[in-house]
C-alpha cells in the first residue's frame, strides 16, 4: 500500500499520513460529504484477527467523537 493513490468507494486517496502496527493511514477526500478525512487500511495479516478488528472498532468509535478543525 505504500504510495497508494486512486479511489476506494467514494473516497479519493490523497497522501499517506503514516503507518503503524495495525496498518496505514491516508488523507482522503470524501466525495459524498465534500470533506477531507483520514482512512485507515488494516494490514492484511490482521483482517482475520478478531481482537485486532475489535481494537480498530474501538479506535474508530473514539475518533468519531472528536470534533476539531484539524
Amino acid at each position: 500500500m505504500p504510495g497508494m493513490k486512486g479511489t476506494v468507494s467514494h473516497f479519493r486517496l490523497l497522501d499517506p499520513l503514516g503507518a503503524g502496527g495495525m496498518g496505514q493511514v491516508y488523507t482522503a477526500f470524501d466525495t459524498k460529504l465534500q470533506r477531507t478525512v483520514a482512512l485507515k487500511f488494516v494490514s492484511p495479516e490482521l483482517v482475520q484477527d478478531s481482537a485486532a478488528r475489535q481494537r480498530l472498532l474501538r479506535e474508530a468509535r473514539s475518533a468519531a467523537t472528536l470534533n476539531h478543525s484539524n
